[in-house]
C-alpha cells in the first residue's frame, strides 16, 4: 500500500489530518490464521511519501485474542475476538512483519488430552496384552488337561 501527500501553496499553520484505509484481501487465511493453540498475524509493508510521520494501525479478527502471548511485536490492544498491532511514526518504508501467538492455556489442554488418550491406549494395549497371555494359557491348559 503507498500513501501520497500533495502540498499546495497556501500556509495554513498547524493543522492535522486523520485518514484511515481498509484494505481488503482475496484470501484472508493468508493475512492471519489461528488455532486455539497459536495464532500468526501479517502486518502489511506501508510505504509513505509525505510529510510527518504517521500512525499505522493493523486490526484482526482473532478469538480469544487477550488469551495469547505475542511475541516480539505484542499487540497494543486486545479484545476477546481482535487484536490491534499500532506502528508510531512510521517511516518511508515500514516493513512487514509476522506476529506469532502462544494460547498457552489451549496448549496445556492440547497437552492434558494427548496425556489421556495416550493413558487409553496404555490401557487398551495392556489389556490385549494380558488377553493374548489368557488365549495361550487357555490353549496350554486344554491341551494338557493334567497340567497347570
Amino acid at each position: 500500500m503507498a500513501l501520497t501527500e500533495k502540498s499546495s501553496s497556501k500556509n495554513l499553520g498547524n493543522v492535522s489530518a486523520k485518514a484511515q484505509f481498509q484494505i481488503h484481501t482475496r484470501n484472508f487465511t493468508t493475512t492471519v490464521n489461528f488455532n486455539g493453540v497459536t495464532a500468526s498475524a501479517a502486518i502489511p509493508e506501508v510505504t509513505y511519501q509525505g510529510r510527518g510521520n504517521p500512525t499505522i494501525l493493523t486490526k484482526y479478527k482473532i478469538p480469544s485474542a487477550e488469551s495469547y502471548d505475542w511475541s516480539s511485536f505484542p499487540p497494543v490492544a486486545t479484545y476477546p475476538d481482535e487484536a490491534q498491532w499500532q506502528e508510531v511514526k512510521a517511516t518511508e518504508v515500514t516493513p512487514s512483519r509476522l506476529e506469532v501467538g502462544t494460547n498457552n492455556d489451549g496448549k496445556s489442554y492440547d497437552d492434558f488430552k494427548l496425556f489421556i488418550a495416550g493413558a487409553l491406549v496404555g490401557i487398551g494395549g495392556g489389556a490385549l496384552v494380558a488377553a493374548f497371555q489368557e488365549a495361550l494359557h487357555d490353549g496350554k491348559t486344554k491341551r494338557n488337561p493334567d497340567q497347570h
